[in-house]
């Protein structure tokens, strides 16, 4: 008897693990969807998705995209894997950058396969730029949002950027802020500038680490919010945040 009990157990746990080893690939929802401004089709041009996974069973998967050059749509779809094993039932959020490589220029309608959230995505044309950027950006590592409170009570949201210059003749000259709040997402553009004051010959490599703050325009409206910064390497950094924390 103890040994039909102990085969249907060791039975149990196979299919467990088994199971747990060949998780299903399965759509999840996504609570927001981000289209930064800014890009032009000389950019790896980003969009974001932004919610929460059910349970602790899911893994984040690669999302699936569908770019559609003639219809100018793109259709996105956040996918996980769930793992039949014990879980915690509480929600595990998450933020996706969807790279959509180099694109045309052009206005794209960006949807999620259940058709349930939209944006539109504006790619600029870059053609009559000398170099690859605007701006000479700074070159940014990481971004992060702060909630402050003043002394009269009120909450200051700002963007506190790190990053690391690598010439003793570069300077962080200023952050340009665009607000888009009007679909969600807000604008910096770190501008760096080179020390013409000092001749070429005495400017040196010197990685030296920088740490800069700007305070993120007045959000009347609650809700997630992406803070998109752009850098030096041709990367952006995109930063979700919630107005209500």
């Amino acid at each position: 008897m103890k040994s039909k009990t102990l085969v249907s157990v060791i039975g149990l746990l196979s299919a467990v693990v088994c199971s747990a080893a060949n998780p299903r690939l399965i759509p999840v929802e996504s609570r927001s969807l981000f289209a930064p401004v800014g890009f032009d089709d000389n950019d790896e041009v980003q969009i974001v998705l932004d919610g929460y996974l059910p349970d602790t069973c899911y893994r984040l998967a690669s999302p699936q995209v569908e770019v559609n050059m003639m219809a100018r749509q793109i259709v996105v779809q956040q996918m996980a894997y769930l793992f039949s094993t014990v879980c915690f039932d509480m929600t595990v959020p998450y933020t996706t950058v969807v790279s959509l490589g180099r694109i045309h220029d052009g206005e794209y309608a960006v949807v999620t396969r259940d058709g349930r959230l939209i944006r539109s995505l504006r790619v600029k044309d870059g053609g009559a730029q000398i170099g690859p950027d605007e701006f000479l950006y700074a070159p940014i590592d990481s971004a992060r949002v702060e909630y402050r409170k003043g002394s009269s009570g009120g909450l200051t949201r700002m963007a506190v950027l790190e990053g690391r210059v690598t010439s003793s003749c570069m300077r962080l000259k200023d952050i340009k802020v665009f607000d888009h709040l009007a679909t969600g997402t807000v604008e910096m553009l770190p501008i760096m500038a080179i020390d013409s004051l000092r001749a070429r010959e005495e400017c040196h490599t010197a990685e030296r680490p920088f740490k800069v703050e700007a305070p993120i325009p007045p959000i009347t409206v609650e809700g997630r919010y992406l803070l998109h910064v752009r850098s030096l390497n041709g990367a952006s950094l995109n930063v979700v945040f919630d107005s209500r924390e």
